[in-house]
């Protein structure tokens, strides 16, 4: 009897071991590319600050991103953003405008932002959402 249970188990767990590892971790990251001037500019920052792009349409290039689809959490990091701008070479509608958005309030299902700057801390309130990783 026992090894009927067993032989009926196992399957059952094996197969979950491997959806765990394989295939159910939600993605951490996504790669972005990015010239060498932003990718350098981004590892001068504290480690506590992170972009954040939409998990479902993650951005895949800063190529052609605009100002009003760049957004951070807080004004404090506007000077921030503003670097970025100039690294990138993002084509500024608005002169050294930054828009600010909440954590709780982001919305990438919507594509707005495309690109979100946060600390870290806040990464749990993101919804729909997954780290940047620029590189060249």
């Amino acid at each position: 009897m026992k090894k009927i249970e067993l032989a009926a188990i196992m399957p059952i767990v094996l197969a979950s071991l491997l959806f765990l590892t394989f295939g159910g971790c939600a993605k951490k990251e996504v790669r972005v590319k990015a010239n060498k001037e932003v990718v350098n500019l981004v590892k001068t920052w504290d480690k506590n600050l992170s972009f954040y792009t939409s998990k479902k349409n993650p951005l895949t290039t800063i190529e052609n991103l605009r100002q009003n689809e760049i957004a951070c959490w807080d004004w404090q990091f506007a000077d921030k953003i503003q670097a970025f701008y100039n690294a990138a070479g993002t084509n500024r509608t608005y002169g050294n405008a930054v828009q600010i958005i909440p954590p709780h309030n982001v919305a990438f299902a919507n594509n707005s932002p495309r690109l979100y700057l946060t600390a870290t801390g806040n990464e749990p309130k993101l919804k729909d959402a997954v780290r940047v990783v620029f590189t060249e």
